[in-house]
């Protein structure tokens, strides 16, 4: 196998989730990133090391699987993000001993 060739939907992946995704394989695979066309960007994927028999199938699947994550954070960072930010701001406000009874 010379190299995997993966096309994706810009409306359905965002910039972001395409490099996080395709960052994710650089240690296996020399990753390149292009458009194709003007909705469509193609991700190839090449073995570093060429002795090692790849599966392109199963890189094909983690890929998938990997780019759906990325983008499912994305999402839920957008839609959520607020309320994490409320959250972590509450977790790591300054808590007043005395008003909690402890008498310090």
């Amino acid at each position: 196998m010379n190299e995997i060739e993966i096309i994706l939907s810009k409306r359905l992946y965002q910039k972001e989730a395409v490099i996080a995704a395709t960052y994710m394989f650089t240690g296996e695979f020399r990753t390149k990133i292009e458009p194709e066309q003007t909705d469509k960007v193609k991700v190839t994927l090449k073995p570093i090391v060429k002795e090692k028999p790849v599966d392109p199938e199963q890189t094909l699947t983690r890929f998938m699987n990997e780019i759906i994550d990325q983008q499912l954070r994305l999402d839920l960072d957008k839609s959520y993000g607020k309320l994490r930010e409320l959250i972590v701001r509450q977790a790591f406000f300054p808590v007043d001993l005395k008003e909690q009874g402890h008498g310090l």
